[in-house]
């Protein structure tokens, strides 16, 4: 998977969330491009949700954040003001 792929399925995701508002932003430094993804989507957070399995849609799903920490080990996921915050 790319970066635009991981993009997609974070946009996806907002919108699954029912997201009133979804924020994108893209920044290109030193040959690496930086997103993040800000929406303001439901998200009960309880453990890691960049582990493998984790996933608060149910069986067969929480494979896309664990495949992105292991392209990007500076990914992260956070929930601040009511806001989720993903960033790789």
């Amino acid at each position: 998977m790319e970066a635009l792929d991981f993009l997609y399925e974070a946009v996806k995701n907002s919108i699954e969330a029912k997201a009133d508002s979804i924020c994108v932003s893209l920044d290109q430094a030193e040959g690496r491009l930086h997103v993040t993804v800000v929406d303001d989507g439901q998200l009960s957070v309880t453990s890691d949700p960049l582990a493998p399995g984790y996933s608060t849609k149910g069986k067969g799903r929480g494979r896309g954040l664990s495949l992105l920490k292991s392209f990007d080990e500076g990914a992260s996921l956070a929930r601040e003001n009511g806001k989720t915050i993903l960033s790789f």
